[in-house]
């Protein structure tokens, strides 16, 4: 996917395939949104195609919504088709989301079940719960109960620790959990004043730990909380930021060892929105251009924590540079064809996808007119392949147990691939399963999966094809093993292999995909005496 929010007026897109892409699956589309947020208004409920079923992973149906309305409302199209849903959206997200509230007011990934509650977690929902308040209702006890919460757990430092489940290891460090926890705080600026102490010493902390790191993650997140507290030191960790910025021509992100798109996202993203809240003359726009081009063709990005922040640092960003347009012209071409696509005032909260030959290998286009679109090229395809370094073993065996049953045994072990993962477990871990054809998953089967240590919930999807199992974490040589249950409901001749992928939810290129074959024939499906004599 490629994608361009701002700068030069001609560009050139190249579509770039890797190996064993399945011959006939490439599909594009050439895409233009009459603002940024074009994509995120027309796609709010599939922002990204990653499943989610926690109570992190959960605020995905929430947050976005919050993002949309504010955009609206700055923009004075209050009347706008896409506000019913979001709001509907806020409110389902909502309730949902108190389902994962502990009884002492603090917020888990599990809920109730786990044991104890979550500082992370407690800290973004309880933030995004006052940003919501503007829009829906917001239980103003949940919100107390939630920073009481969180101050309770506050050290004499200043130092927010977690004491619940890691749910997402980039927040581990004391400087970027402590630096997240302050967010929430000053969300919720009508309660600043009764909560002051808490804050000047979790400011005092971070202003300390700034001099000691040189991680980018934390110095993005760092950054944005000592400029929302005006604290002198702001500047000097933008400053330590651009010396680690990365540029290639009209973008510029950060990014760390790990090799991990989501994590960039995330950091570039706090370091966006600690730039636009800070007084400086600093153009953004090579920022901008750079998260546009991680988006998907929905609009969101990897996962849920990238595609939050992400979107919320691209909302900020066009809130404050938005600029009416008059009508604007795109002129692309691709092969021999030369086509126009129109945007109008109208047309701002509006995508026009044109369809291009699954050949196309690259797609030049020009503007003409004044103001501000996002043009993307987006493209899908399927690789019959598996990773080339995976970083999880993986092995599957199918066996009928009958003619109507089918069993997988199902082993899966996480072995880190880079040397910086080494001996650390993963984030919150994914298996994804793919039934064959003509089968759905039997859930008398999940009970056993569910006994499994780390194993945190099993549900099926997509009309029960799919078993997905979440793993709260898995660690180095700690080898799971399982079985699922299928129950045939239609016969299939000639099956084309099925797959089970295991990914670390929050680092997806820490994943491994392995196929397997049930074997059918004719001979399964036919009757009497259209078998013939072969079978």
């Amino acid at each position: 996917m490629k994608g361009l929010g701002l700068g030069p007026l001609e560009k050139t897109f190249e579509v770039e395939l890797p190996d064993g892409v399945v011959e006939g699956s490439t599909s594009l589309v050439f895409n233009v949104g009459g603002s940024i947020q074009a994509p995120q208004l027309e796609h709010l409920n599939g922002l990204v195609r990653s499943p989610y079923g926690c109570g992190e992973q959960n605020m995905m149906n929430f947050v976005p919504n919050i993002l949309v309305l504010r955009y609206l409302e700055a923009r004075n199209l209050t009347d706008a088709e896409v506000s019913v849903p979001a709001r509907t959206y806020l409110e389902t997200g909502y309730q949902r989301e108190l389902t994962y509230k502990r009884n002492d007011g603090s917020f888990s990934a599990w809920g109730q079940s786990d044991p104890a509650g979550s500082t992370w977690l407690t800290a973004y929902v309880i933030r995004s719960f006052h940003q919501a308040a503007k829009f829906a209702f917001i239980d103003p006890n949940v919100l107390t109960r939630g920073l009481e919460f969180l101050m309770s757990r506050q050290r004499p430092n200043g130092e927010f620790p977690e004491l619940g489940r890691v749910i997402h290891n980039n927040h581990g460090s004391p400087l970027a959990l402590t630096s997240f926890v302050l967010l929430a705080f000053y969300e919720n600026e009508e309660t600043m004043s009764r909560y002051q102490s808490v804050i000047s010493r979790a400011v005092q902390f971070v202003a300390r730990k700034v001099d000691e790191s040189n991680d980018p993650y934390d110095l993005a997140l760092a950054a944005l909380a000592l400029t929302l507290a005006k604290h002198q030191k702001a500047e000097q960790v933008l400053t330590m930021l651009e010396s680690m910025a990365k540029r290639n021509g009209d973008q510029k992100w950060w990014t760390r060892s790990d090799n991990s798109v989501s994590n960039d996202v995330e950091m570039t993203g706090y370091v966006l929105l600690a730039l636009l809240e800070s007084a400086t003359s600093e153009s953004t726009d090579k920022i901008v251009n750079w998260l546009i081009s991680k988006r998907n063709s929905n609009g969101g990005f990897s996962s849920s924590q990238d595609t939050v922040v992400g979107l919320m640092a691209l909302t900020k960003y066009e809130i404050q540079t938005h600029s009416p347009i008059g009508a604007i012209d795109i002129n692309y071409t691709f092969g021999n064809n030369r086509r126009t696509i129109q945007v109008t005032p109208q047309q701002e909260t509006k995508v026009q996808s044109h369809p291009l030959p699954s050949d196309t290998r690259d797609v030049s286009f020009s503007s003409s007119g004044r103001g501000q679109v996002q043009v993307q090229l987006s493209y899908r395809f399927n690789v019959a392949a598996k990773e080339k370094s995976p970083s999880f073993k993986l092995t599957t065996m199918a066996k009928k147990s009958d003619n109507q049953r089918l069993v997988l045994d199902i082993c899966g072990e996480y072995t880190p691939v880079e040397a910086s993962d080494m001996g650390k477990p993963t984030n919150m871990a994914l298996m994804q399963i793919q039934l064959p054809s003509g089968y759905v998953s039997d859930p008398e089967s999940f009970a056993n999966i569910q006994a499994i240590a780390q194993v945190k919930r099993v549900e099926s999807k997509s009309q029960d094809t799919e078993v997905h199992i979440y793993f709260e974490q898995l660690r180095p040589n700690d080898r799971k093993c399982l079985s699922v249950k299928a129950i045939l409901t239609q016969q299939v001749a000639n099956l084309r292999p099925s797959w089970v992928r295991l990914y670390d939810y929050y680092v997806m290129e820490r994943s491994a995909t392995e196929f397997y074959n049930v074997d059918t024939s004719l001979c399964d499906v036919c009757e009497g005496e259209d078998c013939g004599s072969g079978c």
